[in-house]
């Protein structure tokens, strides 16, 4: 490609294969007994006091926002009970 000749746009293509998002209610998709369940209880009633001090994102300054230490928490601890690493 010569010097003088533009490069092609770099643009996000269509794609018409994908699936459509539809909105549901995440709380559905597990049943009421299910082990996950469990676990966010327990994380729930967890003091992370401690977690969310040190988060340096803060309300009102720019930056994204922190995930939730309560979500990791919970996806460590539901990840040893079912084995897994």
């Amino acid at each position: 490609m010569s010097e003088k000749q533009e490069s092609k746009a770099r643009v996000v293509e269509v794609n018409r294969a994908q699936m459509r998002l539809v909105p549901m209610d995440l709380e559905s998709l597990l049943p009421a007994d299910h082990q996950a369940r469990a676990v966010w209880s327990f994380v729930d009633r967890l003091d992370l006091g401690e977690f969310y001090a040190r988060i340096q994102s803060r309300e009102g300054k720019a930056g994204r926002p922190a995930i939730d230490p309560q979500i990791f928490l919970a996806l460590w601890i539901y990840a040893t009970v079912e084995g897994v690493g």
